[in-house]
């Protein structure tokens, strides 16, 4: 899931930085809804990053209660 995340999260800056500067080369009024699409790839980005963030962190600390679980099991 975090993977997925990540990498929606950088495809969506990618696609998104390439469609702004796009509106640069073709002007907005030949293509409205590529400035639109841009920026909201672009804004998009940081949601996704967080929430790969997030489930990295997740996973890890669960990762890390099921060791310690194991090691007071042996004791």
């Amino acid at each position: 899931m975090a993977a997925f995340s990540f990498g929606g999260g950088i495809g969506a800056a990618v696609i998104g930085s390439v469609l702004t500067a796009m509106t640069w080369f073709l002007g907005g009024a030949l293509h409205p809804w590529l400035r639109g699409m841009g920026t909201l790839l672009l804004i998009a980005t940081i949601p996704l990053l967080i929430f790969s963030g997030y489930c990295l962190d997740w996973g890890e600390q669960r990762e890390r209660s099921f060791k310690q679980q194991q090691n007071n099991d042996r004791y």
